[in-house]
């Protein structure tokens, strides 16, 4: 068998500039014929090559469903995706979930979708994308996650921002509510 040619792409989530701050991962993309011949192990591998916190390995080839929805609007586009640390395959993780949303919206779902559907093995997330300010919305899967300690579980804008001033650069925080709740949706990760 020839070696796999396998289309990768690093993102940087979390962030609006180039080679800043934000959260890096590798996206990998198989079609129908290259997931048929990658194993696990050589995910594995080839995210220990990136070294990075997660490696995404996204199916691209997951068919188009147009069938219409109980009130009359097209279904949302699935894609499938597997994620792995340097060390093990694991069933979610946040970052890597938003970075794979923005992509897909960018170059996978349709043009001028809002809504679709990731497929992890936590289950399956529904990512939406504001169109007029282009932040990405992922309907997380309950499992495994904890409120935060600092501030009673509950925080002011200004209280967050102090705390991760890099979520200026989406907006300024403007978007969140005074007074709220903060998770992790992922312990560890």
């Amino acid at each position: 068998m020839a070696p796999l040619t396998l289309p990768y792409t690093v993102l940087n989530v979390f962030t609006t500039k180039p080679f800043s701050a934000g959260n890096p991962l590798s996206l990998v993309r198989l079609t129908h014929e290259t997931a048929k011949h990658i194993t696990q192990e050589q995910k594995q591998l080839i995210a220990r090559e990136f070294n990075f916190s997660e490696t995404v390995f996204l199916h691209d080839y997951e068919p188009h469903d147009t069938s219409p929805e109980n009130d009359g609007t097209a279904k949302a586009v699935k894609r499938a995706f597997d994620i792995f640390t340097k060390t093990v395959e694991i069933p979610f993780a946040g970052h890597l979930t938003i970075g794979t949303a923005m992509w897909c919206f960018n170059h996978v779902f349709p043009a001028g979708a809002q809504k679709g559907v990731l497929v992890s093995k936590a289950g399956d997330i529904v990512v939406q994308r504001d169109e007029t300010t282009r932040l990405i919305r992922a309907e997380i899967p309950c499992h495994n996650y904890r409120v935060h300690s600092w501030g009673g579980g509950r925080v002011t804008r200004a209280e967050l921002l102090e705390r991760h001033p890099e979520l200026a650069e989406v907006g300024g925080g403007e978007w969140l509510e005074e007074g709220f709740e903060v998770n992790s949706i992922a312990k560890g990760l």
